[in-house]
């Protein structure tokens, strides 16, 4: 399927949904991630037919046209409830945020995580830049070992990207 932003479409949660905003080309932060486009899509109609607003993203795979049936019970409810949909329309949609995790074997508490990772966060950092700094630090051998104590959480807000990779700005260290 080639998707546009604006299109209604079925997505991978049930009911009717309009796309806006496709990520094509991004580097992936897998292996087999490699080649996949992600859409975000805004919820106008749940899987029953009632207004039901929210906002998800998933595999372009995940993304259908509608059907004859469910075109035809998106036409009629929109005639039937102009209002409701000048309310889904003047809703701004938010992406969710990405997180990406990393398990360490050094525990929450021994974790010592370098200055220069927190300063460079806030003007943000890609995931190989991460990966560098961590490496620098000597803090990558313990990265993916077994057993995990402690989980680096890196967010990329809104999954940003700059440059094909994602943005992040935040971490949070959790004790697990």
């Amino acid at each position: 399927m080639s998707a546009q932003v604006g299109d209604w479409v079925t997505a991978y949660s049930p009911g009717i949904w309009r796309i806006f905003r496709i990520l094509q080309d991004v580097e992936p932060l897998h292996e087999h991630d490699q080649g996949r486009n992600q859409v975000f899509a805004a919820r106008f109609l749940t899987g029953s037919g009632k207004p039901g607003f929210r906002t998800e993203s998933c595999d372009a795979l995940f993304v259908q046209p509608l059907t004859v049936q469910q075109r035809a019970l998106l036409d009629g409810f929109i005639r039937d409830n102009p209002k409701v949909l000048r309310r889904f329309e003047d809703c701004v949609p938010r992406a969710p945020d990405l997180i990406f995790n990393l398990g360490t074997s050094t525990s929450a508490e021994e974790l010592s995580i370098p200055s220069t990772i927190g300063a460079r966060l806030a003007e943000g950092m890609t995931l190989p830049q991460i990966r560098a700094v961590l490496e620098a630090e000597g803090m990558a051998s313990a990265i993916g070992r077994n057993p995990t104590r402690a989980t680096l959480q890196f967010i990329s807000p809104e999954h940003e990207v700059r440059d094909r990779h994602f943005i992040f700005r935040k971490l949070n260290i959790l004790p697990f």
